[in-house]
């Protein structure tokens, strides 16, 4: 009587253990797919911040070219209370030529709002408003007027400074987001690119654990076919 319930006892035992075996299997299915949720996000969050990083690359020089051109257009400008006009000098500090200047670094401004609209829209509306205080810069000197293209190319510096600043502080963002100290860290994306990789090394793992918990299920299946 006691071997038979014994028996019994293992038995039950080992219908119990495909239910036990089917749970342990879910539970690492539910870990792979959440490890790879989060590989996802990293990798978008990674790939997010090199185009903030490359925006900030090719803005630097557009504030360093208007801040030349802001100097350039005071020099140019009569000192006041003398007569209107050109005052004398080479021409490449002429309004005419200014304005040029103006002209292709509204064009480059524009290019560069429209390449960051999707991923930097704070910072594509603060390059749009300086892209048209730089139009309207470029026609006070069209029309010989340095004095009134002044403030309008004082107001776009600024404007391009503060999508400079929306820029780094989305950047800031990301970075936070990957866990690393500081967007402007040389390592930024190297860091970045070690976390992804950790990520997928812990979703092969799961996926390994996965692969033997689903061998063992198989095998324990086989058997109570067996003693069936």
């Amino acid at each position: 009587m006691a071997a038979m319930a014994e028996s019994g006892a293992k038995l039950a035992g080992t219908e119990n253990a495909p239910e036990a075996q089917q749970k342990a299997i879910d539970k690492l299915g539910e870990a792979e797919q959440a490890i790879a949720n989060e590989i996802n996000n990293l990798e978008a969050a990674a790939e997010e911040l090199a185009q903030i990083e490359q925006l900030l690359e090719k803005l630097e020089p557009l504030i360093e070219e208007q801040t030349a051109l802001n100097e350039a257009t005071a020099n140019a400008a009569p000192p006041e209370g003398s007569p209107e006009g050109s005052p004398e000098g080479s021409p490449e500090g002429s309004p005419e030529s200014l304005a040029a200047e103006q002209s292709a670094l509204q064009e480059q401004t524009g290019n560069l709002a429209a390449e960051a609209a999707e991923t930097a829209p704070q910072a594509a509306s603060e390059l749009g408003q300086a892209e048209n205080k730089q139009e309207t810069a470029a026609n006070e000197l069209s029309s010989g007027d340095p004095a009134g293209a002044t403030p309008e190319q004082s107001a776009a510096l600024n404007d391009l400074n503060e999508a400079k600043a929306a820029l780094q502080e989305q950047a800031a963002e990301l970075a936070e987001s990957l866990g690393q100290p500081a967007p402007s860290d040389p390592s930024a994306l190297s860091e970045a690119a070690a976390a992804i990789a950790e990520a997928q090394a812990a979703v092969s793992e799961a996926q390994e654990s996965l692969a033997a918990s689903e061998n063992a299920a198989a095998e324990l299946a086989q058997r109570q076919e067996a003693l069936a």
